[in-house]
């Protein structure tokens, strides 16, 4: 891993990584269209993976991929695809396929606009990266990067949690 491309090591040759703040900072203010779960096919072996379609036609995907730095034993991979110029079979089948199997957390993110997208600092509980999709209205889509059973592998962990209590100290305030 190089200092200026935090997950180069994850790329093709030749390609360069994106700073995972400047992945994160285009959400804010995207809306969200869907939220699919991608199959075994569509990521590396031993890694997991989601993809957030936006109202605008980008796509989000968030990789849950095996660490190999500590602190965490598993990370998460941003890719910002931008909106495609040409509408393909595939993506007209994806835009118009029944929604009525939605999980719970499918449905509830549809249409949602994000506030932001933090990441913690400290792994999560199972030693894995963590992201926190705050969205407008309090909720929060919280992603999380767990490391597999097997070495090279990862798993996702995906939940919606409806409210965020949130404290903004503005400069010059004092916290009491």
């Amino acid at each position: 891993m190089t200092r200026q491309y935090g997950d180069a090591s994850f790329l093709p040759i030749g390609e360069h990584g994106e700073p995972t703040t400047w992945v994160q900072e285009r959400l804010n203010g995207q809306q969200i269209s869907w939220l699919d779960f991608l199959a075994e096919k569509d990521h590396p072996e031993g890694w997991s993976g989601c993809a957030l379609g936006l109202t605008s036609s980008a796509i989000m995907v968030v990789y849950a991929a095996p660490g190999d730095r500590q602190p965490y034993g598993a990370r998460l991979i941003w890719r910002y695809l931008e909106a495609q110029t040409i509408w393909t079979r595939s993506m007209d089948r994806k835009f118009r396929r029944s929604r009525d199997e939605d999980t719970d957390v499918q449905r509830r993110v549809q249409g949602a606009v994000i506030r932001g997208v933090p990441t913690t600092k400290p792994p999560n509980e199972r030693g894995g990266e963590r992201a926190r999709i705050e969205l407008v209205g309090g909720g929060l889509l919280r992603i999380d990067a767990l490391p597999g059973d097997g070495p090279g592998e990862a798993d996702m962990d995906i939940q919606w949690l409806d409210t965020v209590d949130r404290l903004i100290i503005l400069p010059g305030m004092r916290q009491n």
